[in-house]
């Protein structure tokens, strides 16, 4: 029986539904999209700020520093970069119908502010979620197994009796070894009929 299902945010709750915002900064600054995305998500200092090593200033900071970006034009920078993000509260009502049957999970590799600027900006996720848990307020981000044996600790839940919706393929190659059941995430609908799928087949096989 599937006891949880757990969701990542970013990239799948929260969506850049508009890129246009983070192309015209990519060109403003002389880098592909791609580039602007690695320093700004993929690199050893945003990894650094997931586990809550350094704070979210001090990301911004460094990211901004290679970038070249004037102090003055830091603010606007960082507003315009979330500027296309938007919050998907369909999915949510859909993971918070998913209750009392299973419990629900978020587990999201985000800076240490996240909680409190998802909460100003787009509302808590508390209502949708049995447990919601991110990287740098717990000091481990993923694909360590341990953040998410401790996640599944607190949902009760064994990896077996989970699933697991993200969308980055290490997160869910990293899941399936620890024997979780996995939704690679590419759209919304996608995900909540293969969660749903999952759920009847254990129910009913």
């Amino acid at each position: 029986m599937i006891k949880a299902v757990i969701f990542d945010m970013g990239g799948v709750l929260l969506r850049t539904v508009d890129p246009a915002p983070r192309e015209a900064l990519a060109q403003r600054y002389g880098v592909t999209l791609r580039q602007l995305f690695d320093i700004i998500f993929a690199s050893g200092s945003s990894q650094q700020a997931e586990r809550g090593e350094k704070t979210e200033p001090e990301h911004w900071n460094w990211a901004l520093d290679q970038l070249g970006v004037a102090l003055e034009d830091r603010e606007n920078f960082i507003n315009q970069w979330w500027a296309g993000d938007r919050m998907d509260y369909d999915l949510l009502q859909f993971i918070n119908s998913l209750r009392p049957a299973v419990r629900t999970g978020l587990l999201s590799n985000a800076w240490m502010d996240t909680r409190a600027n998802i909460t100003e900006h787009w509302g808590s996720l508390d209502p949708y979620f049995d447990v919601v848990i991110f990287s740098a307020e717990a000091g481990m981000r993923k694909p360590a197994p341990e953040f998410f044996h401790w996640l599944l600790e607190k949902l009760g839940a064994r990896p077996e009796e989970a699933i697991f919706v993200d969308d980055v393929d290490e997160n869910i190659q990293a899941a399936q070894a620890l024997g979780l059941h996995t939704v690679k995430f590419y759209g919304a609908d996608q995900a909540r009929q293969e969660v749903l799928a999952m759920l009847n087949h254990t129910v009913n096989g």
